[in-house]
């Protein structure tokens, strides 16, 4: 049974949030719904979060939970419901959607009997499908769904040589052992769930090493039971592994131990499915261990590509972080607990549909028992624009069409939206504050922006050039006129040449707002030969053209400045 968290007090004076995350406490425990979580949260299918705890409720001996995401909490089941506990109690796990979309756990030791398998409906009708017994396995440390339908996990003692098992069981409640842990040969009191990897077999670890080492190891087994320890453990490398692996796009297979390491507070490590092993990480590296340190959850990659997690203690209020790391080793605190906002965070973070990481504390919060939490540490903004061009003001965002790009939570962004020639702008859709073609967001989510543009109805009449013929390496005034007053928003313009390397007007012009001629400088470079070229300039359907001879040899035929500002 995992220790409870006492609720200790913490200076709060030196907390500094990160400014560019968005963090929200979105549910309180108060012992009488829960207490000390069992493992990560899991979103079902329904779109909600389920997850237990290990103590609190209606009985004391632990609940099932469900969180709507905007952070409405609802108890479940709580255990230990009747006399003797058949039901089981202290789930120290969190729970899997099975294909049936019900939710299985594990339950720990209780009088009679040695943890159970159970099964729950999203309405929270609970079934037991197992209960142990120590000769076949005690103490159940989680389930993981294979790619078979069926579930997998590991009990922390019992078994044939008393120190756990491997074993498989159906969402109908029939149960195999696949390997008794030997702690001679393979180790044993396995603590944290299996992980399935992409070749098929399930990975784990152990907080006994073969040798009876006192630092644990990491274990593959195949779907038959067949064992092989991939590392032993020693001080340096880390101890106390309490969370399942996590297998990363690269295939290799990523992990946190809660202790030991060059600094002895714990650390990130990676293991190939080969079992070459390399520490990444030893947290504690900065003063005061202000990076975090004692992490006994596991990892969740994200979409980003990057590792996040918790830790235990640690951070600006020794409250535990939540930390970024690439798969390099590149560590970044997201978040410093101050314990308002929760204390003590050990089951991890899940990321969720909508991008957003949602995890649990087992103390802080305002009863002091523990919080869930949301966390926005990076979100995408997604634009799409037709007949037109979306630019964002940092330069991220340059858009005609469809596309994407992922900011830090609480990024402030700006976009212009530039109509194609023949379009006006029209309106935009998802921003926080709209001014005619600007637009501003502030990245509090995932954010999907419109922009839509319409068709003028304004037409060109005529383009002159003056000087019609100039020098090279001089310029000509160009002169568009439309038969009616440029529309709100302005009427964008195409210019083009048959002369690219003679002649070179600007791509686009736009004419303002109520204006029916515009002005602007056409430049040239120097020719060898005398050029005649074409300059055309288009607004949809409509289109005029005027030519423009330029010379050879250099003089002062380019036309007066001043002719642009009348």
């Amino acid at each position: 049974m995992r220790r409870t968290v006492a609720f200790l007090v913490f200076c709060l004076a030196f907390t500094i949030p990160a400014a560019s995350q968005i963090f929200t406490t979105l549910a309180n425990f108060d012992y009488f719904n829960g207490f000390e979580t069992g493992g990560p949260l899991v979103q079902g299918t329904d779109g909600n979060f389920y997850g237990t705890t290990v103590e609190g409720g209606a009985n004391s001996f632990g609940t099932v939970f469900k969180m709507t995401p905007d952070g409405t909490l609802t108890t479940l089941y709580s255990f230990c419901a009747v006399s003797g506990c058949p039901d089981g109690w202290g789930p120290n796990s969190g729970l899997v959607e099975g294909t049936d979309g019900n939710f299985y756990g594990t339950t720990g030791v209780v009088a009679g009997h040695f943890g159970t398998v159970f099964k729950i409906t999203p309405d929270g009708a609970l079934s037991t499908l197992y209960t142990f017994t120590f000769g076949v396995g005690m103490l159940p440390e989680g389930l993981v769904l294979a790619s078979d339908g069926n579930f997998y996990g590991v009990t922390n003692w019992g078994g044939t040589n008393g120190y756990g098992i491997v074993f498989k069981i159906t969402p109908e409640g029939v149960l195999t052992v696949l390997h008794s842990f030997n702690v001679w040969t393979d180790g044993g009191a396995p603590a944290a769930p299996l992980v399935q990897a992409s070749d098929g077999n399930f990975y784990g670890s152990t907080t006994i090493g073969a040798g009876n080492s006192s630092y644990g190891s990491i274990f593959k087994v195949t779907p038959d039971g067949v064992m092989t320890t991939l590392h032993t453990f020693n001080f340096y490398d880390g101890t106390d592994v309490y969370s399942a692996l996590v297998q990363a796009t690269d295939g290799n297979l990523y992990g946190t131990t809660q202790v030991g390491g060059s600094n002895r507070y714990g650390t990130v490590f990676k293991i190939t499915l080969q079992g070459a092993f390399s520490t990444l990480y030893d947290f504690c590296g900065q003063n005061g261990c202000i990076d975090g340190s004692n992490p006994r959850a596991g990892l969740v990659q994200a979409t980003d590509g990057n590792l996040y997690g918790t830790t235990e203690y640690g951070g600006r209020s020794n409250a535990g972080v939540v930390f970024k790391i690439t798969l390099a080793g590149l560590p970044t605190t997201v978040h410093s607990f101050n314990v308002l906002d929760g204390a003590a965070s050990w089951t991890g973070l899940i990321q969720a549909r909508d991008g957003s990481f949602y995890g649990t504390t087992n103390g802080g919060g305002t009863g002091g028992f523990g919080t869930i939490f949301r966390l926005l540490a990076y979100a995408p903004l997604s634009v799409i624009s037709s007949n037109g061009t979306v630019i964002s003001g940092d330069g991220h965002i340059y858009c005609g069409g469809a596309c994407t790009y992922t900011y830090n939570g609480g990024t402030q962004v700006g976009l212009t939206a530039i109509p194609a020639p023949g379009y006006t702008f029209g309106s935009w859709a998802g921003c926080d504050n709209a001014q005619g073609s600007f637009c501003t967001i502030a990245m509090s989510s995932a954010k999907n922006v419109a922009a839509t543009f319409n068709t003028s109805n304004v037409g060109l009449t005529s383009l002159t050039l003056n000087p019609s013929s100039v020098k090279g390496g001089n310029i000509s005034i160009a002169t568009i006129t439309l038969n009616a007053p440029a529309p709100p928003g302005g009427l964008s313009v195409g210019v083009a040449t048959n002369s690219p390397l003679a002649v070179h007007p600007p791509s686009v012009v736009t004419i303002p707002p109520g204006v029916t001629s515009y002005r602007f400088p056409v430049r040239t470079s120097v020719v060898r030969a005398k050029t005649v070229a074409n300059v055309i300039a288009s607004a949809g359907a409509s289109q005029v053209n005027a030519t423009l001879t330029v010379t050879t040899g250099y003089g002062s035929s380019q036309a007066p400045v001043s002719q642009l500002q009348r």
